[in-house]
């Protein structure tokens, strides 16, 4: 499969008007005990399975179980960072309503303002770390 393809932003590879893999994945975790069994990690392969299923039903055939564990991973750790974040401002993160569109106050003032898109699904989890308002120390990244 071209990784072409793969690349495509989470946020934006719906077909036919359909939802995308971003929505997918979200309604995915939501249904029954689906995020209770993939934090449990019994039978992963099962589980990326069904949400594969889901994601063909919907005509998405570019995303892999990798994919899926990847995007999965990564939402939960930037929660767990939002949680930390919010927590240390004194802010109780249980508070947010699901409804919330709004990101002002959860991402760094620099993309909150600057009107750049911010789907997650845009991001990698290296990419999500630099954008952080506390970053990790800085590591060389030219390793030729």
């Amino acid at each position: 499969m071209p990784s072409s393809l793969r690349s495509k932003p989470w946020g934006h590879d719906g077909v036919a008007g359909g939802p995308n893999s971003l929505t997918i994945l979200f309604d995915w975790l939501r249904t029954g005990d689906n995020y209770e069994r993939w934090r449990s990690g019994d039978d992963k392969v099962g589980l990326y399975r069904e949400l594969l299923g889901d994601f063909a039903r919907h005509g998405i055939d570019h995303r892999t179980r990798s994919d899926a564990n990847l995007m999965i991973s990564h939402l939960q750790m930037t929660y767990n960072d939002a949680a930390k974040y919010a927590k240390a401002a004194g802010e109780d993160i249980s508070r947010m309503r699901a409804d919330d569109h709004s990101m002002s106050g959860w991402l760094p003032s620099n993309h909150a303002t600057s009107g750049e898109d911010v789907d997650t699904g845009g991001f990698s989890p290296s990419s999500w770390k630099s954008a952080h308002v506390h970053p990790a120390p800085a590591r060389s990244q030219d390793r030729r």
